[in-house]
């Protein structure tokens, strides 16, 4: 039987080597257990969809039971065409393809959430696009991904009857006044709220 090779009976510039990969190993391993425990969202791409400048598609979430535009998870690799990303998304959730749609928009970045005690972000970095649907074309509620049912909302007070959470209801409004949709003009989104 052949003995195991201790790597550390040598001396010498081999020895030195093994041992500053192995401290680099550790340190590396201790970085990655401590970057683990904090909490990670992926980026999520947000579709603001328009039939004109007063119609804004929303989507009822299957799980949370609450009211949406149409949005989803992005991989990095996303990143460099977010156009594309969020495309892809509205056909998964709503069945619309690139031929339903008579042009989009990039609008900008948000961070949704709040800060820790260090000012570092917890919460999801929204990418908006703005997209202009053709008025023929009819969007289908597709249960795989989560979306039971949709409607068209055409006011400020239909807006406020849907069921949503107080910090994505300003997150919304700020979203659909950036695209250009007329009846938002609420107190809460005037001055700081922008995209």
């Amino acid at each position: 039987m052949v003995a195991p090779v201790k790597l550390y009976q040598r001396s010498g510039r081999r020895t030195q080597m093994l041992t500053r990969i192995n401290t680099k190993r550790s340190i590396l391993r201790a970085q990655e257990r401590r970057r683990s425990k904090q909490p990670y969202w992926r980026p999520t791409i947000v579709g603001v969809i328009t039939r004109n400048e007063s119609e804004v598609l929303f989507v009822l979430s299957k799980g949370r039971g609450t009211w949406g535009l149409v949005k989803g998870g992005i991989e990095i690799r996303d990143h460099a065409n977010v156009c594309k990303a969020v495309f892809r998304e509205v056909q998964e959730e709503v069945s619309l393809g690139k031929n339903d749609f008579t042009g989009h928009r990039y609008l900008g970045t948000k961070d949704d959430g709040e800060r820790d005690r260090r000012c570092h972000q917890i919460g999801q970095k929204l990418h908006f696009v703005h997209m202009r649907v053709k008025f023929e074309a009819l969007p289908k509620a597709n249960l795989k991904h989560h979306v039971s049912r949709y409607r068209w909302v055409t006011s400020l007070e239909e807006f406020n009857e849907l069921p949503i959470r107080r910090h994505r209801r300003i997150t919304w409004l700020i979203a659909m006044r950036a695209a250009g949709v007329t009846w938002t003009r609420p107190k809460e989104c005037k001055g700081r709220h922008q995209i």
